[in-house]
């Protein structure tokens, strides 16, 4: 995250085989954390809903954080990891 490596622990808190993966931070940088990823085949293959919920631990210092420039590289990593994901999924 800009530039920094920062480190969290997760478990898994949600698993439907081949459709849906969601995580949840225990213990890092976030004073929350989750993720769930699910996939769906359609007429065109598939679609992929990622959602990504996250606090900071600092209220206002956060929150300022978040808008200046957290939630932009949050969706940058989103972004590559999606384009991963397809790239894994259509092979």
């Amino acid at each position: 995250m800009q530039g920094m490596k920062v480190e969290s622990d997760t478990e898994t808190s949600e698993v439907v085989e081949n459709s849906v993966f969601g995580f949840r931070q225990t213990r890092g940088f976030l004073k929350s954390g989750r993720t769930r990823i699910e996939i769906q085949p359609n007429e065109k293959g598939s679609s992929v809903t990622w959602s990504n919920e996250y606090e900071f631990p600092y209220s206002y210092l956060g929150k300022l954080m978040d808008k200046l420039k957290a939630r932009k590289q949050f969706e940058q990593g989103m972004d590559e990891s999606i384009k991963n994901l397809k790239n894994r999924l259509e092979r």
